[in-house]
């Protein structure tokens, strides 16, 4: 939790740092809220983020999961971190008490040019509004992350975040569990096709269908570096394999 993340920043022994219900299958499914007896913990941990963090190496994974986290709390966190030595930010599972506030918070964050990788993971975001300025957010901040996994969060958030952001840089995408297909949309597709850096691509558990499977295998033609797809858990038959 919040008090052993502060003890592993302070004596420097950590390079991934975990705040809430992460992978911890005791207690899948509990949300931590927020209320006022953890205030004074969280001012402690956003202090240590942006005091206590290794500047050397090769930077701190900070992953947030199954946790309610407040409006000032997530803006506190993210203006902590800009800056600092952080390799990826992980934000699973949780819910926001003002979901706007918090994607402006995450821009502020992703202006640092130390962040490689985000994670925004079961965290559909409900509201259209919101969602474009999510799609705002990363298409201007975004410049430097190579790795993005945006999973379980829907179609409509997905194919929203593919249509309006441009991935041609990024190495490792992972859309998993958004029961996505490509219904007639190119999104996918010309990602594939377009030959980027890219070279893994993750759409695990989505409703893609043997139809989908076959335009796949037409853009993956025109491509030679992508190293890695991953297709489990699809509507895939024998003949979309073929």
């Amino acid at each position: 939790g919040v008090k052993s993340a502060v003890s592993g920043l302070v004596h420097g022994v950590c390079d991934h740092v975990c705040i809430g219900d992460i992978g911890d299958e005791s207690d899948e499914g509990r949300m931590i809220l927020h209320d006022a007896a953890l205030v004074p913990h969280w001012s402690t941990l956003c202090e240590y983020l942006y005091t206590c963090i290794n500047p050397y190496g090769s930077g701190v994974n900070i992953s947030f999961g199954g946790i309610q986290l407040s409006e000032e709390v997530m803006r506190d966190i993210c203006n902590n971190l800009r800056g600092r030595n952080v390799r990826e930010v992980a934000f699973t599972g949780i819910q926001f008490t003002d979901m706007r506030a918090a994607i402006l918070a995450l821009g502020t964050l992703l202006i640092s040019s130390k962040v490689e990788s985000l994670v925004w993971s079961d965290i559909p975001i409900e509201s259209a509004d919101d969602m474009a300025l999510f799609v705002q957010m990363m298409s201007e901040r975004h410049s430097c992350l190579e790795k993005l996994r945006f999973g379980w969060n829907g179609e409509g958030n997905t194919h929203a975040l593919l249509a309006g952001v441009d991935l041609s840089k990024y190495k490792r995408l992972d859309f998993d569990g958004n029961n996505i297909r490509t219904n007639g949309l190119a999104d996918i597709l010309n990602l594939i096709s377009s030959n980027s850096p890219l070279e893994s691509l993750d759409l695990d558990s989505n409703n893609l269908n043997d139809d989908d499977a076959v335009l796949i295998a037409e853009s993956l033609r025109q491509n030679t570096n992508l190293k890695a797809l991953y297709l489990d858990g699809n509507n895939i038959h024998q003949r979309g394999k073929s």
